[in-house]
């Protein structure tokens, strides 16, 4: 087994944050994480420690998401509309969601993305600074 860091190793928490790869018996070595994603057994999710793997696993779990492979083929992994009401019920959860971007904006160390006219009702994602 090796250890891959592209970027910070360790997280915000302290814990250790690399890309694992595992040699086969005949030599070659597999990416444990890409193989874990292709097959849509787990799902990424990137913090400011990834850098470079992140970018790659994203694109192996869009394919699985099309393909409906493993967990995406469960209507509750399914990628959910930018739609405030609907996802009400998801607050505090991890899930994905799509939608066009209406307006964008930075205030007070913060930067809202508004996926309706009205941020106060629409969906809007904030990212602190």
């Amino acid at each position: 087994m090796r250890l891959y860091f592209d970027g910070a190793e360790r997280d915000i928490s302290g814990a250790l944050s690399a890309q694992i790869y595992v040699q086969e018996d005949v030599g070659t070595w597999l990416w444990l994480q890409r193989d874990r994603v292709a097959a849509g057994e787990v799902r990424v999710s990137p913090n400011a420690a990834h850098r470079e793997g992140v970018v790659s696993l994203l694109e192996f779990e869009e394919s699985a998401r099309f393909a409906r492979e493993g967990i995406w083929a469960y209507p509750v992994f399914a990628v959910r509309q930018a739609d405030a009401k609907a996802l009400s019920a998801e607050i505090g959860a991890f899930v994905i969601v799509e939608g066009k971007v209406v307006l964008a904006g930075s205030v007070a160390h913060r930067v809202f993305l508004n996926f309706g006219d009205d941020c106060k009702t629409d969906f809007t994602v904030a990212i602190p600074g």
